[in-house]
């Protein structure tokens, strides 16, 4: 039976060596993948019956971009698609309001997907509304 203890050994060093690099690639993968809500945000606002839902775009001053806004209804009566869509600049930074549509919250589900392109990356946002 041939000894153990020379790969042991090996073992010994490879493991923690793996170990840090396998690290570092997971800590440049973290801070090089930005947030989506850093970029974009759709809301949900209930109205007398009615969703107000509104796309935001958020990021420094001056940034810009294109974007689109399209949302899905399903439910209360048959089916729907609304897609609005154009370029954007950021005024103060901060959020801005890009698109805005009112809908009836009557026995109806909506998927609002929110896709923002700025020039060096693109995000996407989706909210899910109504009954589930």
């Amino acid at each position: 039976m041939p000894p153990l203890i020379p790969y042991s050994r090996r073992l010994a060093v490879f493991l923690p060596l793996a170990a840090v690099c396998l690290g570092s690639v997971a800590a440049v993968s973290a801070t090089t993948a930005p947030e989506t809500s850093q970029f974009c945000e759709i809301t949900a606002v209930p109205q007398s019956g009615m969703v107000k839902l509104q796309a935001f775009a958020k990021g420094d001053a001056n940034a810009g971009g294109s974007y689109s806004f399209n949302v899905e209804k399903t439910g209360g009566g048959g089916s729907s698609t609304i897609s609005q869509g154009g370029d954007f600049t950021l005024g103060k930074g901060g959020p801005e309001l890009l698109s805005s549509v009112m809908l009836d919250a009557k026995d109806a589900r909506y998927k609002a997907v929110l896709d923002i392109d700025l020039g060096t990356k693109s995000v996407s946002c989706t909210k899910l509304v109504g009954d589930d």
